[in-house]
């Protein structure tokens, strides 16, 4: 099972960079895909704290991905928010 280093309820994408405690990696297996055009990706890492429709229906971790840019794992909250979050480390 793939792991990756999850990070509460963060704001934006850049806080899923960045050193990690040795053994934090949590796993995880994605459930189902979103892939966003560029101006939706953009808007969503720039503010992961705001509802999005895209997560409401979800309840286990989904891949949202945009071409040329980083994956993002998510595992939303009730209400279509950012639970947790983590770059994909290819």
């Amino acid at each position: 099972m793939d792991r990756a280093y999850f990070v509460k309820h963060p704001r934006t994408a850049g806080e899923l960079r960045g050193p990690r405690l040795l053994g934090s990696a949590a796993p995880y297996e994605i459930a189902g895909t979103v892939a966003l055009d560029q101006c939706a990706y953009d808007n969503f890492v720039s503010d992961m704290l705001v509802s999005r429709d895209f997560l409401e229906d979800a309840a286990h971790c989904l891949l949202v991905t945009c071409e040329g840019r980083d994956s993002l794992l998510v595992i939303p909250e009730e209400g279509g928010y950012v639970g947790l979050a983590a770059c994909v480390i290819p």
